[in-house]
């Protein structure tokens, strides 16, 4: 476990280390979590506030935002709701992965 002064110095340490970092947001330039091909060496996602988002130099900094698509009055999820349906679609893009190289019966 490391502790980071703030979100963009952990986004920049991530980054430098390969790791592709992606927001959770409702934005204009947000593509949904489901289009998103979840890079197999491992993704880190933002969350942010369930009030305010994610910070807007935080957005800029990452390498991409994504939305879960929502119909209705409401337009988004509470913080642990989204976390757990877009950690499901990684790990599940990732087991399909895996699962392609296995020999075939």
């Amino acid at each position: 476990s490391r502790h980071f002064d703030s979100t963009l110095v952990a986004v920049a340490s991530l980054q430098a280390q390969g790791i592709k970092v992606y927001c959770m947001e409702t934005t204009e330039n947000a593509i949904s979590y489901a289009d998103l091909v979840f890079p197999p060496e491992g993704v880190a996602l933002v969350l942010g506030n369930e009030e305010i988002g994610v910070d807007t130099k935080v957005l800029a900094a990452a390498d991409g935002v994504i939305e879960i698509p929502c119909f209705g009055a409401k337009n988004s999820l509470n913080v642990c709701s989204a976390a757990s349906i877009v950690i499901y679609e990684a790990l599940r893009q990732w087991n399909s992965l895996n699962n392609s190289t296995l020999p075939s019966e």
